[in-house]
Order: C-alpha cells, then sequence, then structure tokens
C-alpha cells in the first residue's frame, strides 16, 4: 500500500528535477523533500507491518498459517522501506539523465538475492528465513549503490538525519504504541484496527512537532494541498 503514495511522488519527481537541473539549478532541496517524504511514508508501514504482523495475517488466515508466517514477514517488513526508495532514487536518476544506472543496481541486487538466499537457506538455524532476509539484503544494496550513483551523477547529498534518522524516531514512537495498544485487544480479528489507528494518530503528531515535515514535503503527497489545508488549521504545520 505505500506505494499508492510514493509512486505518484516519483512520478511527480521526474519532470521538476528535469526541469531545475536543465536550467542548471542544484535539485538539493527538491531531492532532499521527494526521498524524505518517502520515508515518512514508508518507514511507519515497515514498523507497522513488523509489529503486528501476526495480527494483519490472521485477518487473511487461518491461525495456524497466521503463528507460522508472522515471523517471516516481520523479518520482510523493512522491505517495505527499501521498496519505496529504490523507487524514488531511480526517478532521480532517471530525471538526471542516468536511466541506465538502476539497472546495473538492480542487477547487483539480484546477484546478492540468488548468493545470499542460497547461502542461508541452507544454514540449519535460518532456514526459511533465509528468504526474507536475502530479500532485504538485496533491497538493501540496490538502495546503497543508487544513492552513491546518485550523489556523483546530481552533486546532492541528502541530509540523512533530517531525512531518515527523525522520521525513523517518530516510526519508533508509532511502533512502540501499535506494540502497547495491541496487547490490551481482545482475540478478535477486526481488533487489530485500533492499535493502527492509535499508531497512524502519534505517528501524524509526531512527525508535525517535531518539524520532520512542512508544508512543501506533504504538497508532494496526493491530495496534498487538501491534506496541508487541514494541518494548517488544526496547527500541525506552518
Amino acid at each position: 500500500m505505500p506505494t499508492v503514495l510514493v509512486y505518484p511522488i516519483a512520478y511527480a519527481v521526474v519532470p521538476k528535477l528535469t526541469e531545475t537541473l536543465t536550467l542548471g539549478k542544484s535539485g538539493k532541496a527538491l531531492i532532499n523533500s521527494a526521498v524524505k517524504t518517502t520515508a515518512v511514508i514508508s518507514l511507519p508501514c515497515a514498523v507497522g507491518l513488523g509489529v503486528l504482523s501476526y495480527s494483519i495475517l490472521s485477518l487473511l488466515f487461518p491461525e495456524s498459517s497466521a503463528q507460522l508466517a508472522s515471523p517471516m514477514l516481520t523479518m520482510l517488513s523493512p522491505a517495505v522501506f527499501f521498496c519505496a526508495i529504490l523507487g524514488i532514487t531511480n526517478s532521480v536518476l532517471q530525471a538526471s539523465g542516468n536511466e541506465k544506472l538502476p539497472m546495473i543496481s538492480m542487477t547487483a541486487g539480484i546477484v546478492v538475492k540468488l548468493i545470499a538466499s542460497y547461502t542461508l537457506i541452507g544454514v540449519d538455524k535460518i532456514g526459511r528465513f533465509g528468504i526474507p532476509l536475502g530479500t532485504c539484503l538485496s533491497y538493501l544494496v540496490i538502495i546503497i549503490l543508487n544513492f552513491i550513483f546518485m550523489c556523483k551523477k546530481t552533486g546532492v547529498v541528502p541530509n540523512f538525519y533530517r531525512v531518515f534518522v527523525r522520521p525513523a524516531f517518530c516510526a519508533f514512537l508509532c511502533g512502540v504504541c501499535a506494540f502497547a495498544v495491541n496487547g490490551f485487544m481482545p482475540d478478535t480479528k477486526i481488533a487489530v484496527f485500533i492499535p493502527i489507528a492509535a499508531a497512524a494518530a502519534v505517528y501524524a503528531v509526531c512527525i508535525c512537532i517535531s518539524g520532520t515535515v512542512n508544508g512543501d514535503d506533504i504538497l508532494y503527497l496526493p491530495k496534498g494541498e487538501k491534506i496541508y489545508g487541514i494541518l494548517k488549521k488544526i496547527k500541525l504545520v506552518k
């Protein structure tokens, strides 16, 4: 689901960044804002998926299947964040005229995935958990390479503290809230929506109060103008 919000941002970045770079201007502000907005959307989704893996799976599958699969889903949850960052960094490289570089990153990721999965699955203490671990490792390699290419080709080094550390801290508080509230929920399938709603509310307040996002970041979102108008009215953003 995060891709529903992330990819419209990625699509919007391409023409704007292309125009900015063509005019000889720095794309630093645009790149930082786009990457940060992507992180703000995807990090709580990854954390929530990891913390509430069993409850989410129990909505769709029998209890025995949910218990079996939930540890694997928890280990796979970081891939939600990696996949989102992959999309936005690919767009930045495309906009800067380096559309072939993501193919190098993807090829390296595929190689890592095959080697890691084959190796880890063969380890007795890891076994089937080697599959999600291999997936996360492959995505991690891809986005690291993408960032290296992006920094070299655009000359823009993202502000990693503002782009990742602040949203990650807010996502951590979101996960703590989800875990705590979920512990008090009755053993019913529909109960999972209560900790999700509580965590979402805590996260929204945290990112606004901490100054993690500003008006320019919110405007990148689908329906961003309406969201910005609402948040401005309740004085959560300037």
